[in-house]
């Protein structure tokens, strides 16, 4: 009887767990769903919380349950940095010509005579290359090449860029521990 006991005791800490496994499965969907959208997942956090209590990896969330912008949302934000990084790296030529960004707005782009490219706008576009391909981490390294003054104009968003970059390594090691 004794054994039986013990036989039952060893199935419900059985089903226990893959329950809990399911619970962490389901709640790592619903953030992975919420973060794609740039939305928080104060609730989603809780229930992976209580399914993996004693998750490292888990805990490492904890920074984000109020959201991080989408990538969307960063790739449509770019071009207004990249004016900025160009007006911080050129003020006196942003002073001159501001009248064609009054007239034109975003559909005229002024690049410097003869092809050449100065460094500024070449890192500009390997990030927006990279970006446009869903390369954020990409991008944020490319911005990282500018020099002190131009970098000013894009460091709030490589702030909210380094933050989902975080976010989604944080993500891949839940998930990787889960499947542990």
């Amino acid at each position: 009887m004794e054994a039986g006991r013990e036989a039952a005791g060893a199935q419900s800490k059985a089903a226990e767990a893959i329950g809990s496994r399911a619970d962490a499965a389901l709640a790592l969907s619903a953030i992975e769903a919420a973060t794609r959208r740039g939305a928080g997942f104060e609730a989603d956090y809780r229930a992976l919380r209580k399914a993996a209590p004693d998750s490292e990896a888990v805990r490492r969330l904890a920074p984000f349950i109020t959201g991080v912008p989408a990538l969307t949302a960063l790739q449509a934000e770019f071009p207004a940095v990249r004016a900025a990084v160009i007006d911080a790296a050129t003020p006196e030529a942003s002073e001159k010509l501001s009248w064609v960004d009054r007239f034109f707005g975003d559909a005229v782009s002024v690049r410097p005579a003869g092809g050449s490219h100065p460094e500024t706008t070449k890192a500009l576009d390997r990030a927006a290359a990279a970006l446009s391909s869903g390369d954020l981490p990409g991008a944020v390294q490319a911005l990282a090449r500018l020099d002190a003054a131009a970098a000013r104009g894009a460091e709030g968003w490589t702030q909210r860029a380094n933050r989902r970059i975080t976010l989604e390594a944080a993500l891949e090691d839940v998930r990787l521990s889960l499947a542990e």
